[in-house]
Formats: structure tokens, sequence, C-alpha cells
């Protein structure tokens, strides 16, 4: 077969690998995200289709998505399709192009190889990621984050090159508007390229177009939103839900809690680890190659495991919710993992020549596989318990609130997606996501004056961990309001590796008390 030839191979392959995941992950479920945060963006989308703004209550511009590339591209179809499918068509399209673009990463990075050498080592990172229920969740979990996948390999994959094209930089700039973290990216490019190539003129001006693209949404963001940079971490700091700053010893308690949880979770994905590790120092101990340089997958780990560094100093969480999300802010490490997993055994394969060796070698692929396929029913399990538990809590709740509460009505929550999504209703947001004069209410647990302050009417409180730990408005019971309580949503308690939601959803009406409303 030719290049092209084995090329299109590997994208069928791919295509098919994302098309059985995907049916067997989505069989049974509902009309719903596992986890609330997706449809914060879902709303953003709708109200800048509807030609809103970029805002999260209707007219009322905020900087309160930290991933506008993801808000527009949904946005552009909303309108159009179902939003669970369509967050899910696009969910599948991005995973079906990462497992392809992690192919021909391998394929290229082992050209040195005869054809069918070629194709088996490239179908490792696909199979893997295809493989990981965890790496699935996250992908369908509503998210940014399978967007964010694809377009940090397809960085790599276009721009580590000796022929940098100029796609990969608009990609490159694509990327950092789907996430800050990839100026980071942009930084480890651009020196590469500096490092490695002559096109001295191409890359300034391809660093420039890059950065220019969020740039200029940033811009426009500070004079039109008020903010440069999404608000969301900050109110994640005044809420006490994370601490920021550079401590060693919150790093290694953030590395050991990661561990501990892909340990619990998929021990095999250590294994794997390991096996990387070791299969690099073999190599280097007892070959002793001439280095040519950093490439793709070694750009593409420098950067993951820069997003997780910046991550244990700046978004290390003080609360037992770590990892965040099933490892969703750390996704990278899994196509990192594959691409790892790929390359260490080419090394052992083609560099230990007896027979017994690549028996072996095909052996310990083959087990480490069948035991991610094997997990899938864990999570695909747990992706249908949490999505059952938005749809009958969280989204019962919102359009319980459009049925039974007034037009102007104003609901304080801690969490607003399907509540701004459903419940046509302004929300005040008590977690910091929307408004920046929360904060300071947050720091002093004076969350009452601010619900004083936004005129609500109403407050949904999260039970079962409760959100009250965090906000404190039962404390002003008496002395600013009485709570009235009038709604309650609760759902099944399910066993999950990292606590994502409240049990249950209490409605109050907010009665003021005289002289302060």
């Amino acid at each position: 077969m030719s290049d092209n030839q084995q090329k299109i191979l590997l994208c069928l392959i791919s295509l098919i690998l994302a098309g059985f995941a995907s049916v067997y992950f989505f069989k049974s479920a509902p009309g719903a995200f596992p986890i609330d945060d997706a449809y914060i963006h879902l709303t953003y989308a709708k109200n800048f289709a509807s030609g809103e703004g970029f805002s999260f209550n209707p007219g009322e511009k905020s900087f309160g998505s930290s991933s506008p590339l993801w808000v527009f591209l949904l946005s552009a179809l909303v309108k159009f399709l179902e939003p669970h499918f369509l967050v899910r068509l696009v969910s599948f399209f991005c995973l079906w192009l990462t497992l392809f673009l992690s192919m021909l990463i391998i394929y290229q990075e082992i050209s040195h190889l005869n054809s069918i050498y070629k194709i088996l080592f490239s179908l490792i990172p696909a199979l893997f990621l295809s493989g990981s229920g965890n790496f699935l969740w996250i992908s369908y979990s509503g998210m940014e984050s399978g967007l964010w996948t694809l377009l940090c390999l397809a960085v790599v994959y276009f721009l580590i090159s000796e022929k940098p094209s100029w796609a990969g930089y608009i990609l490159l700039g694509l990327t950092m508007l789907c996430r800050l973290e990839a100026v980071l990216l942009w930084a480890l490019v651009i020196f590469w390229q500096v490092y490695y190539l002559k096109h001295r003129r191409r890359i300034f001006f391809g660093a420039l177009i890059a950065l220019l693209i969020p740039l200029g949404f940033h811009l426009w963001a500070y004079f039109s939103l008020g903010s440069f940079f999404p608000i969301t971490r900050a109110g994640k700091l005044a809420s006490n839900l994370f601490n920021a700053g550079f401590s060693l010893r919150g790093g290694f308690v953030f590395l050991a809690r990661h561990l501990k949880y892909l340990w619990i979770t998929q021990p095999e994905v250590i294994i794997i680890l390991l096996i990387v590790i070791a299969s690099w120092i073999l190599y280097l101990v007892l070959e002793k190659p001439k280095m040519g340089g950093i490439k793709t997958i070694g750009v593409f780990w420098l950067f993951a495991l820069g997003v997780f560094i910046y991550h244990s100093q700046f978004f290390r969480s003080t609360e037992i919710i770590t990892p965040c999300h099933n490892f969703r802010y750390q996704v990278l490490l899994f196509p990192a993992i594959g691409l790892g997993l790929a390359y260490a055994f080419q090394i052992l394969f083609i560099f230990y020549k007896k027979s017994w060796t690549k028996l072996l070698v095909g052996a310990i692929i083959a087990i480490i596989l069948c035991t991610g396929f094997y997990r899938i029913r864990l999570w695909k399990e747990l992706f249908l318990n949490q999505s059952i538990h938005i749809f009958d809590v969280h989204q019962r709740t919102a359009k319980w609130c459009e049925l039974a509460l007034p037009v102007s009505a104003h609901i304080a929550c801690f969490d607003i997606g399907s509540l701004g999504f459903y419940s046509g209703r302004y929300v005040i947001d008590l977690g910091g996501l929307l408004d920046p004069a929360l904060h300071r209410y947050l720091e002093k647990g004076a969350v009452g004056e601010y619900l004083k302050e936004k005129k609500a009417s109403h407050y949904i409180e999260m039970g079962t961990p409760g959100s009250e730990r965090i906000l404190g408005v039962r404390k002003d019971r008496g002395r600013l309001y009485e709570l009235v309580p009038i709604g309650y949503f609760s759902g099944q308690r399910i066993r999950e590796p990292v606590l994502i939601h409240s049990w249950e959803m209490k409605v109050f009406e907010l009665k003021w008390l005289d002289d302060n409303n």
C-alpha cells in the first residue's frame, strides 16, 4: 500500500473505533450530561446565538465561560440541533479526529519501519484512548475537553515539523481561545521552531498570527465584558474551593492525589507510565542513541506535564474533590500516555530483536488494552448514573422553577448550569463565575448582603454535601431574611471515584425582613 492508502486505512480504523465506543457509551443515556457545568457553556451559546451577546443571563454581559471557542462553536448550531445531540455529535467528531491524529503522530515518528509495523504501532494510542472509559467519560462530559485535546494534538502534528503550516499557526491560536493554558503550548512550539528550524520569518509571523487570535478576543472581553481573563477561577478562589501560590509540598500532594485516583480507578495506567519510563531508560543506557532532538511526542509530553504543574500550583484543590471532574483538567495525559506507550513498545520491539521479546511485548500490549476495554462498562455505568442524576435533580429543579416561579424571580444558586439553561429566570451565581462583585462577599462570608444587593427572591441550596459550608446563607436567616421551603428534589446516591454532585436541591423563597429588602 502507498503512504496515502495507509493513512486512509488509519482514518477508517479510527472512525470505526470512535463509532463503536460512542454507540456503546451512549446506549440508554438520558438527555443530560454527567456534570452540570456543561450547561453553563450551552447557556452562553444559546444566548449568543439569540443575539443576547456573550452572556449567561440574557443581555447581561459576563465572562463566565473558560472556553470561548467552545461557546462560539456550539452557538453556530444550537438553533438547528437538539443541544444534547449537538454536543455529542461535535464530541464524536473530536474523538474520531483525536484517535486519527494520535495514529498519524506515531506513523510519522516511526516512518523508518515497514508498512505492517507502522500500522500496528500506530493503532496502539487509538486503541488505548478508545478503550479508556475515563477518557471517553471526559470526551462526552459536555465540556470542551474533547475539542481541547484534538486541537493540542493537531498543533504539535502540524507545527513540530520541518515545514510548519500556516494552518497549524491558526490552530494554535484557536487552541488558546479554547483554553488559556495553551499559551504554554505556544511558547513550547515557538521555542522548538526557533531552536531547530531556519524559517525565522515564517516562525515570527506564524507566532504573531497565533497570538493575535486569542488576544483580539480577550481585548474585546476587557472592554465589553469588564475582564481580560475569565473570572471563573477567581470565583473558586474566593469561595475557598481552591488555593493558589507556589508550594512544593502542595504540588506533591496534588500529584499524590492524582496517582491515588489512577491507582483506584485504572491501575493499568500507572503500569503503563512505569513501562514508558523504564523503556526510555533502557534505550538511553543500552543503545546510547544519537539524540535527534525533541520531536512531536516529546513536545506533547512536555506540554501535558506543564499543564499539570501549572494546575498543581494555581488550581490546586484544598478539598476532597481532586482530581476535578474525574481527571478532566488533566485530560491531555491520556493521549500523552497512549503516544508514550506506542513509542516505548516500538523501542522494545525494534531494538530487542529476539522472538520471545517480541511475543512478550505483544502480550503486554494485549493485556493492558484488554484491561482498559474491560473497565469501559464501569465508566459507562458511572456516566449513565451521573447523567440520570443531573436529569432527575438539576433539570427537574430548573424546569419546576420555570413552571412554578414568577417570571420576575431572581434565583440564587451555587450550581447554575441547568438552572440557567432551563428555568428561563434570572440566575444569581453564588459560585463567583459571573459577577466579580461577589468575590469580596465570599471572602468575608457575607453572601446574605450580596443576595440583598442582587434583590434575590429565591435561593436553591445544594445538599449532601452542601453549598452551605461554602456560602453561609443560613447564618443571615432571622437577621436579613427568612428561608421558606417551597420545593425539594433529590436523586439516588451513587458511588463516584470523585465527588461531583450534590444529591439534593432545596428551593427556598426569601422573605426579606422589614427595612432589609
